[in-house]
């Protein structure tokens, strides 16, 4: 049987299991937790012979597992077309149309 493009996209329905948890993830999960827990003595002694940079590398890896990783946030700055001028602003923007409208008419403003 050829793999073309049907046939991909049919083996690609039969697996997909929509709603099944990940056991191998989880399996892995508590295993590994298993191991710390039963070597948690050996660790800590280890942890106190370290210090400085050597103890912060350690127990910065070890927070991975504890600690959630928070997803990277951009700031971006507002355009400045999206501002809303405050009211001075306005009022010195329409002193300035009306100025330049004064001007282009020859002294002549009629409103």
């Amino acid at each position: 049987m050829a793999f073309t493009k049907e046939t991909a996209a049919k083996a690609g329905r039969k697996s997909s299991r929509k709603g099944k948890p990940n056991n191998m993830s989880k399996e892995s999960r508590e295993k590994i937790s298993l191991i710390v827990q039963r070597n948690f003595p050996k660790l800590k002694r280890e942890l106190k012979s370290l210090s400085g940079k050597d103890y912060c590398d350690v127990m910065l890896k070890l927070m991975e597992y504890h600690v959630p990783k928070l997803n990277k946030t951009e700031i971006v700055e507002e355009d400045p077309k999206d501002k809303v001028p405050s009211r001075e602003e306005r009022d010195e923007y329409i002193r300035k149309i009306q100025a330049k409208m004064i001007d282009d008419t020859n002294g002549k403003y009629s409103s």
